[in-house]
């Protein structure tokens, strides 16, 4: 039972959540569909606003409101109504005036029309014949206007489409319209052969006629026009065309030219005329094959040239060769032809063959074989450099060599060990630096060179092998191998001679060294120059060269001090590699350690006696030196050399003297290598005490010191008698070693040492830095030491580490005369001595200017170029001659810069490559060479002429080709122009072609044409072997555009025909006398467009003839006709465009045409009629402007000349019969001033002002100054001005706004007002505490400051003095809270001060106040005075006694008296009372000493209220403070001007208007909202949204959705609910009548509602019940009939608790309710015969929830 009711619960639980879940996402549903996108503004500028709303994102209807609200929570609305968002409303509007719809065009048309935007108008486009991908731009833009040019458009009917866009970029909607244009003939075109066919027998001739219009008939005529034959023609009404097609028998006519002439009419009766030429012809081409020559080898690519010829003309010239076809150019007049062909496919032959196919289809054929050699077509390589297996090192490593080609060499590509390394452009020679580091590197190497010729043909491999030397010796870092100083060396590290360590340095070169030495050296001058007294130098046995090469040298070997270290070694090739350094060698010969004075000498006490007698037979001395011989048998050993080591040594020792009565008593002793005992032990050992007998207490021992090493050295010595005896002394002697002291090195000085690859140059008396870019020197001083330079050095960089000295320069240059002074702890100095350093690691620059990179040369060439170097330039040499000698370009100077030049002349070299190099050395031996390769060419081009051939005859434009052959490079072809002197330069190719016999190139007996190569050798051929015939048929040209004296209003073509028996022809004319032109082109038709504008009015004539392909000129033809430039031109001059009119107007205007006026009409509907105006070249019109409506209109001009044409122009006027609107909201009437006055309103003007100015006259007759009679503001929607009057005298005034618009329409408002400026800038009032008040405790002094101006600051002055500063609050009073921390007892001044704008201030009435810091007192924490009391704030304070200490300390102490106590007691609050008439009546409001205090300012009147507050204490006492409230229940005034009621907007949306209070505005709001203002009315159909859930009822539970309408007296709710059968067993195990799931609709009335702060006051607002009765109609899906049924249900519903907060604005009201049902069960439910009740009573309790 447990487990199923469990169960049970958890299905319960589930489906509720389920529920709820389902209506909370459909709550969220509908709360978003009941959401509104509304978008809110506060403004900054609460009196009056201008502000904008963004828009472009909204569309639609939307509504507007202000809402304003004042200090006293008092809200105003102004709205809310409709406007329109309307992005349509923002587009261009255009209209087309011209042409109307379905206007007849027979010329040009000007297409013209307005555009209307209310931004503004960017520009106009127009689409014409739906073409919108190419819009064009008009003129002009709200007026606009398109001139289109319409010779080229098709006959019949067009669109124009036009569109305008404003400055926003907003496109508008197009408007179009269709017209029909006619002012072309029809047009004939033979469409089944062209132009000049050759033709023969019976031909058919078929064709289309075109034409807008329509076709009407067609005719021809073979008799040149004097007959004409009608053809039948079929029409195409869809393509305005109609087909032809007729035959004629061509032997009938003469063999050679035929021309037909073709007329053709269209339904327009515009005849066309057009003529067709052909040509007859039988006879078969004659074809020649020039070039090869007959058994001419061939190879690569190569030329073929020929003629091909024919009496009428070639149809086809056609080529095959080697599987491949094409097809030759046809060019009238020119019988020759060329073709290039590329063998690169393993031709060895093929054949050529040439097919020439004349017009009338007779065919000729040549063959020929050609034998073809590819290998002769290939590049070939010569190297200069390297030669085949070259070993190469430094400054070698370049290619250099030349290319050769009959075809020329384009480029050269290098490839090193299989890698592409370069790829230049060259014609012959190239150069190539090998710089990439891997193809220097140690061994063979390989160089391809690869040749490409223009064509790119590519050479055989041209493989050269070379042998790298590498890099020349390197030395690796040195160590000190073995013993006691083993490890890293470093220059001027410090060694111990006995430490047994080997030093080693390691060099190598993969080339092989083959001798090495290295050199000791111990003594030096100041700059490391030895003395061979003291240098040792040991040369390395090398047999055969080796990759390495180690130098181990033992450090016993070195003098001692300071050493110098030099290594040298030299590899296979001479290249020598130094390395240098500096080692510190002890000096045995000196201990420099001080000994300590704390060790004990001797043992004296009352058992024992130990003295030190002698050391090494001299008296002890604490620090003594000792001479010990060194243990090292070493012969090697630079202080065992020249002696004897098998020779015993005397020995060394230390001798004590004892006595001691102990006769057990024994010594030991430890020796330690240190000034400390305990550091670096040493040895140890037993002293024997030896007695002079037995008995005596007197005796000697001896301590042996062989093999102590050198220093400080501190023998511990112990005396031992037995356990109970032990003491220590201590022996401290200095132990040194002897050697030769030439062989030390060791004097207290400072000097430099070569620094591994850094070297002493004696020749420029300086150090040469080198790659470790450093040079270091010994200062031999003690202690720690510190470097700097002596005098200013920039550039250079010392350090110190140890004695250590490192010099490093910072950039390259010659540091000169460098001194650096070293100094110690001790303030020990020591100078080097001044010193040169030259630091140069860059060897130096060379640019050369000339010879250019692989420049091509003849007899002389000139080198020209600049060599510099940071350092300083040694030598500068140049080589021609593979550098086997050197040239020198003169003393270099040591000059950083150096200017080369030099000229050599090579003419007794042969042809070919020249080798240019330079060599430039610095002063430091840094070499650099720059190279260069040359071509010697002196020999210019061989020219052969292919074609024409010998004796042929030309004229006219021909063919003319040449074979050029060079051995370097042709560089230059060009046709000399004898007369001119203008080249003309020649594309190049195998064979030469281009054409002569044109204009550029005329064609003559002397013409000339220049072959020039790379070198600047010239050929020139100017004598031929052809013949030359200018002499031909004339050809005949005539005009059939225009006709005989046609009149030409627009653009025109001069069209004709040309005809001549050598084929296509030229065409010349002249219009009058002017200069003859060449029309474009050549043909037997001619066309040539003239422009209007380039014509005169009258009458004209234009002249035409022919010359044709050979030059010849033939006959003139002369047409005459008439020209009328221009369209009739009309203007409005008046009234002018900008300006705006009012009443009757009279327009002004001129028009003009050269053949005169016949009419103007003058439209003012938008050209819908036309009206005659007065007078023709100048007319007026005039009307009456309030038949139109205020807005600026458009006026047409349509003007008509003496010949029919009409031009229509078009201008604006602007009407205005409206007076502006004014409004003044301040000052006002009858106000008064003390000098500014505050003018706040609004205007408002259907065009906009264009004055708007204010006037002040005197009602007294004062005098007011021209500059406030009248005061000029800038014409706005929103006027926020003042006008200062203070310089005028006291008295009335009027003040008067007027503003004007454009049409000169008036209008004014004004104001009187009263100056009197006695009354001051500011009141500054003090209200609390009264003057001579007494106060004590706390208190607050309040006060008010009245004034126009802006208050800055007001400041307290106590006595005088300043005591603080505060800051106004909203409502213009200030607070200074007052107590014994800033006041004292007793009596005080005090007075207020405001700080006004304009650096002005005010004081108020000084006023006097009696403090007493303890006694009673009550203060108002949470409350200014004049604040104003808003939605029933509480007053909070506080109130209290202060007690004297004294009394208070007494009344507690111990032994007070019950009084004193009492009196204690009694100084406490009894309670606070408020009074609100100034303390008459008095209302008790408790006995809290932190009290408040609700006002109820919902039933209090309007103003201020004054109220006083008093604390009463239980002695009688009393303290009292005052505060005033401001209750204001007067909504502010809002003024809305902008946007208006129903207006359309887009893009952005002004806000403007204005607002007032007559306390002051806290807050405006601009809204805009989407939607119907309807929808946000209250009370709205649709009040709020809630939840609702219940249990019980009649079903288990239920959840619901509801709307509540009518302020929430209305609620109807949808509801889910659920009662199985199996939730019923649970409960009863009766049958279930009705449940199941539950779907119900509940609609609920209230029919009483209480509030219970009606009973219980203000502060139960929150709390109220309600009583509702309604309807439940549910279907339930389990009922005993079996099936679902729907049943009802009377409701009753009692809401209690119902919980309200107000400042929510969703979730705001809960509630809990218990409802009453009761249920009517039909008949199919009741289950059947069973009397069971029809009506059943159920009760449910639900919680409700407002969503919102």
């Amino acid at each position: 039972m447990d487990r199923g009711l469990g169960c049970f619960m958890r299905k319960i639980k589930a489906n509720f959540v389920r529920n709820i879940f389902i209506l909370l996402v459909h709550a969220v549903f509908l709360a978003d569909i009941f959401a509104r996108d509304v978008t809110e503004k506060k403004v900054e500028k609460m009196d009056s606003w201008q502000e904008r709303f963004d828009i472009n994102d909204k569309k639609g209807k939307y509504n507007v409101l202000v809402t304003a609200t004042d200090l006293g929570g008092n809200k105003t609305v102004s709205g809310p109504f409709n406007i329109f968002i309307d992005p349509k409303s923002d587009l261009p509007v255009c209209r087309i005036t011209n042409p109307v719809e379905m206007m007849r065009v027979s010329g040009n048309l000007n297409i013209v029309g307005t555009c209307v935007d209310d931004d503004s108008v960017q520009y106009v486009e127009l689409i014409l014949d739906g073409d919108s991908e190419h819009p064009v731009r008009a003129v002009g833009k709200e007026f606009w206007s398109y001139f289109l040019n319409t010779e080229s458009l098709k006959e019949g009917l067009h669109t124009v489409e036009v569109y305008g866009v404003d400055v926003n970029g907003l496109k508008g909607e197009s408007v179009k319209t269709q017209w029909c244009l006619d002012r072309q003939q029809p047009v004939t075109e033979v469409t089944n052969i062209g132009i000049g066919t050759i033709v023969s027998g019976n031909v058919t001739l078929s064709g289309i006629i075109s034409d807008g219009n329509g076709i009407k008939s067609m005719s021809y005529s073979l008799d040149n026009g004097e007959h004409f034959t009608n053809v039948k023609v079929s029409n195409n009404k869809k393509t305005n065309t109609a087909n032809f097609k007729f035959s004629i028998d061509t032997k009938k006519l003469q063999e050679g030219a035929a021309v037909i002439w073709f007329e053709a009419t269209d339904l327009q009766d515009s005849v066309g005329y057009y003529s067709f030429l052909c040509f007859i012809d039988n006879t078969k081409p004659e074809v020649n094959i020039v070039w090869p020559q007959e058994k001419q080898i061939e190879n690569g690519v190569f030329t073929a040239a020929g003629s091909a010829k024919d009496a009428i003309g070639i149809k086809s010239l056609t080529w095959e060769f080697g599987g491949e076809k094409g097809e030759f150019e046809i060019i009238p007049g020119n019988p020759y032809w060329t073709k290039e062909f590329a063998s690169d496919k393993g031709l060895k032959s093929g054949k050529l063959v040439i097919t020439a196919t004349d017009t009338a289809g007779n065919v000729t054929k040549k063959e020929r074989q050609i034998t073809i050699n590819p290998e002769l077509d290939k590049p070939v390589v010569e190297v200069e450099f390297p030669p085949p297996g070259a070993q190469l090192k430094e400054n070698e490593f370049f290619i250099r060599g030349i290319a050769k080609d009959d075809d020329a060499v384009e480029s050269v590509a290098v490839f090193i060990d299989g890698i592409e390394v370069a790829k230049i452009e060259t014609h012959g020679v190239f150069y190539v630096p090998i710089e990439d580091e891997k193809f220097k590197s140690y061994g063979k190497h390989v160089i391809n060179i690869k040749a490409f010729d223009c064509f790119g043909t590519v050479s055989n491999d041209n493989k050269i092998e070379y042998f790298s030397a590498g890099k020349k010796a390197e030395f690796s870092e040195p160590v000190l191998k073995g013993g006691s100083d083993a490890g890293i060396f470093e220059f001027g590290k410090t060694v111990n001679p006995e430490g047994n360590s080997v030093f080693e340095v390691e060099a190598s070169a993969l080339c092989g060294i083959k001798s090495a030495s290295y050199s000791i050296e111990w003594t030096a001058d100041k700059f490391g120059r030895t003395d061979d007294e003291r240098r040792e130098e040991k040369i390395m046995e090398i047999k055969n060269p080796v990759q390495k090469i180690a130098f181990a040298v033992p450090v016993e070997i070195f003098p001692w001090g300071f050493v110098w270290l030099n290594f040298k070694v030299t590899d296979v090739y001479e290249r020598e590699s130094v390395y240098s350094t500096c080692v510190n060698v002890k000096n045995l010969t000196k201990v420099l350690t001080v000994p300590s004075e704390n060790l004990v000498e001797e043992i004296n006490d009352e058992n024992a006696a130990v003295k030190i007698a002698d050391v090494a037979g001299s008296a002890y001395r604490r620090g003594m030196n000792v001479y010990v011989p060194s243990a090292s048998k070493s012969p090697n050993a630079r202080w065992n050399r020249g002696k004897n080591l098998s020779e015993k040594k005397a020995p060394v020792g230390i001798n004590l003297e004892v006595t001691s009565e102990l006769k057990d008593l024994t010594l030991s002793y430890k020796i330690y290598s240190s000034v400390n005992a305990g550091e670096n032990f040493v040895s140890e050992g037993k002293a024997s005490v030896v007695r002079t007998d037995k008995n005596s207490p007197n005796g000697t021992a001896y301590i042996p010191l062989e093999a102590v090493p050198p220093g400080m050295t501190t023998v511990e010595i112990t005396a031992l008698s037995g356990k109970e005896y032990s003491a220590v002394c201590y022996a401290q002697i200095a132990v040194i070693r002897q050697i030769e002291e030439s062989q030390i090195n060791d004097v207290k000085a400072a000097q430099y040492f070569c620094t591994e690859d850094t070297v002493w140059d004696s020749e420029s008396g300086s150090f040469i830095i080198g790659n470790c870019k450093k040079l270091c020197g010994i200062a031999n001083l003690e202690g720690k030491l510190s470097a700097s330079f002596a005098g200013r050095v920039s550039g250079l960089e010392v350090s110190v580490s140890g004695k250590t000295i490192s010099i490093v320069p910072l950039e390259s240059g010659i540091y000169k005369d460098v001194v650096v002074r070293v100094e110690n702890d001790s303030s020990e100095k020591i100078d080097f001595a001044p010193v040169t350093f030259i630091y140069d690691v860059e060897a130096p620059a060379i640019s050369v200017q000339r010879p250019a990179l692989n420049e091509w040369v003849r007899d002389k060439f000139v080198i020209l170029g600049t060599v510099t170097d940071k350092t300083g330039i040694l030598s500068v040499e140049y080589s021609v001659d593979g550098e086997k000698t050197w040239k020198s370009f003169g003393n270099a100077g040591k000059k950083l810069s150096m200017q080369i030049m030099a000229e050599e002349d090579i003419a007794q070299f042969e042809d070919g490559i020249f080798c240019v190099d330079i060599k430039a050395v610095d002063i430091t031996g840094n070499v650099s060479y720059y190279r260069n390769v040359l071509q010697k060419d002196t020999n210019p081009p061989a020219i052969t002429v292919i074609v024409p051939g010998i004796e042929e005859t030309i004229n006219g434009k021909n063919a003319i080709a040449f074979i050029a052959k060079d051995e370097g490079f042709l560089d230059k072809v060009e046709y000399v122009n004898i007369n001119t002197g203008v080249r003309t330069e020649i594309p190049k190719s195998s064979m030469i072609t281009t054409f002569v016999g044109t204009s550029e190139m005329p064609v003559s007996k002397s013409m000339r044409f220049d072959f020039k190569d790379i070198a600047g050798n010239v050929t020139s051929r100017n004598s031929w072997e052809f013949i030359i015939d200018s002499q031909s048929d004339l050809p005949v040209a005539t005009v059939q555009l225009p006709t005989e004296n046609e009149v030409v209003t627009k653009d025109f073509v001069i069209s004709g025909v040309v005809l001549d028996d050598d084929g296509a022809s030229s065409v010349f004319y002249k219009i009058d006398n002017g200069k003859y032109l060449e029309i474009p082109g050549q043909g037997y038709s001619f066309s040539v467009d003239i422009p209007l504008e380039s014509m005169t009015d009258n009458e004209h004539s234009v002249t035409v003839y022919g010359v044709d392909i050979n030059g010849v000129k033939g006959p003139e033809f002369v047409r005459k006709f008439r020209v009328s430039l221009e369209e009739p031109v009309g203007r409005m001059t008046a009234p002018l465009i900008e300006s705006t009119q009012s009443k009757i107007v009279t327009l002004t205007g001129t028009a003009s045409d050269k053949n005169g006026i016949a009419k103007v009409e003058v439209s003012v509907d938008n050209g819908n009629s036309y009206n005659d105006a007065v007078g023709k070249e100048n007319w007026t019109y005039t009307f009456d402007t309030r038949v139109l409506p205020d807005e600026t209109h458009v006026v047409f001009i349509r003007t008509t000349d003496e010949y029919g044409i009409e031009s229509i122009y078009s201008s604006l006027i602007n009407i205005d019969n409206t007076c502006p609107e004014l409004s003044l909201e301040l000052p006002l009437d009858d106000s008064k001033t003390t000098g500014p006055v505050f003018f706040s309103g609004f205007t408002l003007d259907n065009i906009g002002l264009t004055e708007l100015y204010i006037t002040v006259t005197s009602l007294d007759g004062k005098y007011v100054s021209p500059k406030l009679s009248r005061t000029d503001l800038v014409p706005d929607k929103i006027i926020t001005t003042t006008v200062d009057l203070s310089t005028l005298d006291n008295g009335r005034y009027n003040v008067q706004l007027t503003g004007k618009d454009a049409a000169g329409n008036e209008s004014s408002v004004s104001r009187n007002i009263t100056l009197d400026k006695r009354v001051a800038e500011a009141d500054v009032n003090i209200y609390y505490p009264l003057n001579g008040e007494h106060k004590d405790g706390e208190f607050n002094i309040y006060g008010e400051v009245i004034t126009t101006r802006k208050v800055n600051s007001v400041t307290l002055f106590v006595d005088g003095k300043n005591l603080e500063t505060a800051v106004l609050s909203e409502t213009g009073y200030f607070k200074f809270p007052m107590s014994e921390k800033n006041l004292t007892a007793g009596n005080h001044t005090y007075k207020v001060r405001a700080s006004l704008e304009g650096n002005m201030s005010v004081d108020s009435i000084e006023q006097t106040v009696s403090f007493n810091p303890y006694g009673a007192w009550i203060t108002i924490d949470n409350f200014d005075y004049g604040d104003f009391a808003i939605e029933r704030p509480y007053i909070k304070g506080r109130a209290g006694y202060t007690v004297l200490p004294e009394e208070l300390e007494a009344a507690k102490a111990k032994g007070a008296t019950k009084e004193q106590k009492a009196a204690l007691e009694a100084k406490s609050l009894s309670y606070i009372e408020l009074s609100f008439d100034n303390g008459k009546t008095f209302k008790r409001i408790g006995n809290n000493k932190n009290w408040k205090y609700r006002i109820e300012n919902e039933d209090m009147k309007e103003g201020y209220h004054f109220m006083l507050l008093r604390a009463v204490m239980k002695n009688g006492e009393s303290a009292i403070n005052r505060c005033i409230v401001q209750i204001d229940k007067t909504a502010p005034f809002v003024k809305m001007i902008a946007p208006g009621i129903g207006g359309r907007y887009n893009q952005s949306l002004e806000f403007s208007g204005l607002a007032s209070d007559a306390v002051g505005l806290n807050s405006v709001t601009l809204s805009l909202r989407k939607g119907d203002k309807a929808g946000y009315e209250v009370p709205g159909f649709i009040q709020g949204l809630y939840l609702d859930g219940s249990f019980w009822g009649a079903s288990l539970f239920n959840v619901g959705l509801g709307l509540s309408f009518f302020d929430d007296n209305v609620k109807l709710q949808f509801q889910y609910g659920q009662f199985s059968q199996e939730q019923r067993e649970m409960f009863s195990q009766t049958r279930l009548r009705y449940g199941g799931n539950v779907f119900g609709v509940k609609l609920l009335a209230n029919i009483a509602y209480i509030p219970f702060r009606w009973m219980f006051g203000p502060d139960w607002d929150w709390l109220s019940m309600g009583v509702a009765l309604g309807a439940n109609f549910s279907m339930f899906t389990e009922t005993a009939s079996g099936k679902p049924q729907i049943l009802s249900a009377l409701l009753g519903q009692v809401e209690f608790p119902r919980v309200t907060f107000k400042k929510s604005k969703c979730f705001r009201t809960i509630s809990l309710y218990s409802e009453f049902q009761l249920w009517f069960i039909p008949s199919d439910v009741t289950g059947g015969n069973i009397d069971i009740k029809n009506m059943v009573f159920q009760f449910s309790e639900g919680i409700r929830i407002n969503i919102f």
